[in-house]
């Protein structure tokens, strides 16, 4: 919840504002959900399967992206940030802008460069949780 409070405090600072968060199932539908809920309806979310559906509307996204749209993907944890990626170039390919990249844990382990040159914004590191955990 925090974590949540957090993501959307900041989001909502980025002009022009985001109008939805998501990101890759399964670690992040929670996160996002989570961060959704406290947006008090300023915020619609959205999930990125790993694969495209092989049936029905066959859509790699569920929920509202459309073109033009600024979001910001979530993830509750970051190691190489290819999941992340994974769900960035979902919300692009559907013309979506992703405007931030939001994680609980950055693990910091050889992040993707494509993904390390957005800024990740991070609660916490690996270093961190283990420092506060000791």
């Amino acid at each position: 919840e925090v974590f949540a409070r957090w993501v959307v405090a900041d989001a909502l600072t980025l002009e022009p504002k985001p109008v939805a968060v998501g990101g890759l199932e399964l670690g992040a539908v929670p996160v996002a959900c989570c961060v959704m809920s406290h947006s008090d309806g300023l915020l619609r979310t959205f999930i990125v399967r790993k694969q495209k559906k092989e049936h029905g509307a066959e859509q790699q996204i569920e929920g509202r992206v459309e073109a033009g749209d600024r979001v910001i993907v979530v993830d509750d944890v970051i190691t190489t940030g290819a999941a992340t990626q994974k769900a960035i170039d979902a919300v692009e390919a559907r013309g979506g802008e992703v405007v931030a990249v939001y994680c609980l844990v950055d693990r910091q382990e050889d992040t993707l460069p494509e993904l390390a040159a957005r800024g990740i914004r991070s609660a916490m590191t690996l270093d961190d949780l283990i420092a506060a955990t000791s």
